[in-house]
């Protein structure tokens, strides 16, 4: 979930005071945590509700003209710098691979802003009667499957490594959908009994899976729910 950092500033001031009997501070202590989850909770609502409200059932064009706050609606306000001198119109046409070379590197960041882009952008369709369709990265996990990628296996395991095709027997049963999100725990689970193969096998798991979704570059990261 989404948490700006106007509500980090006012959780920051929550007091904290301290009990004034000895034998009652487990009590105070208690009672004064009890309203700082209150406090939290509500805070977090109200963060929630002004999300929904201006990001997800509609869209807020007027905080889009003020994009540093439109940015710290969904936590990001730090980026502002990288879109000096940029309109939002053009900002939401933007791609990962534009956000890459404006020097914004992380692709979870990158995948937060493009999916929240595509909001506005498909929100704006919708006024004109029109639709979208999916967001870029929807699309192309979408047209990866479509194209006969439902692996089977040991293909999809050479294709993550040329040496994993040998361990297939492990694997048996499983769809590549599955393998992909395996975890070392899960490989040990399934007999890989090597923690430096385990190793591996993790990183070069997640980096097949970003390559699935753009094929043309390495740095994308596939998309997660937010």
């Amino acid at each position: 979930m989404l948490i700006t950092s106007q509500i980090f500033r006012a959780l920051s001031r929550l007091s904290k005071p301290n009990a004034v009997h000895f034998k009652r501070r487990f009590t105070a202590t208690n009672d004064i945590n009890e309203q700082e989850k209150l406090q939290r909770s509500e805070l977090y609502e109200k963060h929630m509700r002004f999300y929904r409200s201006n990001y997800i059932d509609k869209i807020n064009y007027e905080l889009l003209e003020d994009f540093p706050e439109w940015l710290d609606g969904i936590g990001l306000k730090i980026l502002t710098p990288y879109f000096e001198g940029m309109r939002w119109e053009e900002i939401i046409k933007l791609s990962m691979m534009d956000l890459y070379l404006l020097g914004i590197r992380n692709s979870k960041v990158r995948t937060l802003l493009v999916k929240h882009f595509w909001k506005v952008k498909n929100m704006m369709a919708k006024d004109k009667g029109g639709n979208l369709g999916p967001s870029e990265i929807r699309k192309r996990i979408n047209d990866f499957t479509r194209a006969g990628h439902d692996l089977a296996v040991d293909p999809y395991l050479l294709s993550v490594d040329y040496a994993y095709a040998s361990f297939e027997p492990f694997f048996h049963g499983k769809k590549w959908q599955d393998i992909v999100e395996m975890n070392a725990w899960d490989l040990k689970a399934i007999g890989i009994r090597n923690d430096g193969l385990r190793r591996k096998m993790v990183w070069n798991l997640r980096e097949f899976k970003k390559a699935m979704v753009h094929a043309d570059n390495d740095f994308a990261l596939i998309n997660e729910e937010l």
